[in-house]
């Protein structure tokens, strides 16, 4: 007997969900409150490897999973999307078939299938929402003195980041406002929004693009952006890293920035430049949180301009949303304009929030 092509692909779909209901379904619950569900494909001494219904084939680091939940064998194929119902369709006043006859009815309903649902084109390249999902810190300090010199300072910092599949956004601000015994010693605003796209599912090597762009008065910027992309390679994710119970994700990348200055004393100036940088996230023992960045902005057209800008901060939770933070940020220009310093460096203490 020929099967029919629907009949053929009911078949092959009773047989996916057969094999399916054999493998362990299983929840995994993040350490950043993401859900990740599936089927347990591998597991390793290092990261699970799960099926899941709409993101595909998923590895998962044991560093990040905070519980495993096993989903029972009768609720495993809740994971697959079920199809939309059928509509129905209202049926007209039937008449009576012919004596004699096996037709239908004259006038009985017909129900047609209704033709599949259109896929957006940005699901396939973009799976995921940007409004929700998001992780992140606020961190607020002030540095006040009333003596022979009065000062007054202050400074924020915003840090945000969302993953998705192999998708991953990341947003920087911080601004820095204040006076020195009447002079201005501190007003600027700079932010930056990085996108990592992990090529494999195993996330070693990655994409990225980096936007970005501020004003910094004190150093004669009217207005800086920047827009670059390269590649990535995640050097090293392992746990127990020095002590006994931490974790830690080496990053490091190599790409090219486009740059533009806009001065208030000189000459605008707009450079190509190679980027490398890397990036380190070190947590000890759920008691801090070391997170360091080091970039480097060598110029095509000279080597001897350049710019380079080291980011550290040291995390102590004091509750479950509120830490104590220390910030060094450390920001070097080869050629700045005149009369400011080469060297910008600055060290401060900040109460941040985590949301």
């Amino acid at each position: 007997m020929r099967l029919s092509a629907r009949q053929c692909i009911a078949f092959l779909i009773g047989c996916l969900l057969a094999t399916h209901s054999l493998a362990e379904s299983v929840v995994l619950v993040l350490k950043n409150g993401d859900r990740v569900s599936g089927v347990l494909l591998k597991q390793t001494d290092k990261a699970l490897t799960v099926s899941n219904a709409v993101l595909g084939k998923l590895s998962v680091p044991l560093a990040e999973v905070k519980t495993r939940e096993t989903v029972p064998a009768t609720n495993a194929v809740a994971a697959f999307p079920k199809p939309a119902p059928a509509p129905v369709v209202a049926a007209a006043p039937a008449k009576p078939p012919v004596a004699g006859t096996n037709a239908p009815a004259a006038g009985a309903a017909k129900l047609v299938p209704p033709p599949p649902a259109p896929i957006a084109w940005w699901r396939h390249v973009l799976p995921m929402s940007l409004a929700t999902n998001w992780h992140g810190s606020l961190q607020l300090g002030v540095d006040m003195g009333y003596a022979t010199t009065d000062r007054q300072l202050y400074f924020g910092v915003f840090q945000a980041g969302h993953v998705s599949g192999r998708w991953r956004n990341n947003l920087d601000l911080n601004m820095a406002h204040g006076r020195t015994a009447g002079v201005l010693a501190a007003n600027r605003l700079e932010g930056n929004w990085k996108i990592d796209l992990d090529l494999k599912p195993a996330r070693k090597l990655y994409l990225y693009n980096l936007a970005g762009g501020g004003y910094d008065e004190v150093s004669k910027i009217d207005l800086r952006y920047q827009e670059g992309m390269g590649v990535g390679y995640k050097v090293m994710e392992g746990n127990d890293v020095f002590f006994k119970g931490s974790s830690m994700i080496l990053n490091a990348e190599l790409g090219a920035q486009y740059q533009e200055y806009h001065y208030s004393t000189l000459v605008n100036q707009n450079t190509f430049s190679l980027r490398v940088a890397q990036d380190m996230t070190w947590r000890i023992r759920d008691k801090m949180t070391i997170t360091e960045k080091l970039q480097f902005f060598p110029s095509v057209d000279d080597f001897s301009s350049y710019r380079a800008r080291l980011d550290l901060t040291a995390a102590y939770p004091l509750t479950k949303v509120v830490s104590l933070n220390i910030v060094i940020s450390d920001d070097y220009t080869a050629k700045p304009p005149r009369s400011v310093s080469n060297n910008d460096l600055q060290i401060r203490s900040t109460i941040g929030v985590r949301f």
